[in-house]
């Protein structure tokens, strides 16, 4: 039977950040001709490293509650999404993405101060997971109705939109259920986080995909 080990979660963990860095350097690269979306995708993942790195210096090396970088991570990372999916869909309704990321924000920094302190942070990663697939099905549904190209896997941003769709509906359940899994079940919390872990490699791999063609689509522009 499969077991998740602490060694093999924490292998998992260089693996996510390392990708996070790889992807972020993927797409600075050539800056200039890079696409908005695609360097606001940099800066998602150029945070997502920032913030497993703390996590792990703060939780392996000096035995500290990670609660804090993750939670600036989380309202950064809210921020930045929104950014995207302003863009992609053509730059409309700027008040209601800047109103969610202000109470996104508020309700994150109560959260931790008040509500979860040290705990699971899981309050704010529900909220991020539950918006940012309303982004994304709604991304899907324009696309299909605006249908810019008949080769829609030929858009970065499907295979963007893709990977968070992904990571999100998958994370979701386990940001839910974590403390009824962990306080009744009395089941291995590292089982979850593998399995979170491993669906953001596949999010990070589907990403890449993406990246890959928007090069491509600089360098052969037709």
């Amino acid at each position: 039977m499969f077991e998740m080990t602490p060694e093999l979660y924490i292998v998992l963990v260089y693996i996510q950040t390392g990708l996070s860095a790889f992807i972020a350097g993927f797409a600075f690269w050539k800056f200039n001709s890079r696409d908005q979306i695609v360097k606001l995708i940099g800066l998602a993942f150029l945070l997502g490293f920032l913030s497993n790195s703390a996590a792990l210096v703060m939780n392996l090396i000096f035995k500290l509650n990670p609660n804090l970088p993750q939670s600036i991570y989380k309202i950064l990372i809210f921020w930045v999404l929104g950014a995207i999916y302003y863009h992609a869909l053509g730059k409309r309704n700027k008040l209601i993405y800047i109103l969610l990321s202000l109470a996104f924000t508020v309700f994150a920094l109560i959260n931790l101060l008040v509500i979860q302190k040290s705990q699971i942070y899981s309050y704010a990663s529900i909220v991020t997971a539950i918006i940012i697939i309303i982004y994304a099905v709604h991304y899907f549904y324009r696309l299909m109705i605006d249908l810019p190209t008949l080769n829609l896997q030929r858009l970065p941003m499907f295979w963007f939109n893709a990977a968070f769709l992904l990571f999100y509906s998958g994370a979701l359940f386990l940001f839910v259920f974590t403390d009824y899994l962990v306080n009744v079940l009395n089941n291995n919390l590292l089982v979850y986080w593998g399995f979170h872990n491993i669906l953001n490699i596949v999010a990070h791999l589907i990403m890449l995909v993406g990246l890959w063609i928007d090069l491509r689509n600089i360098k052969s522009p037709s």
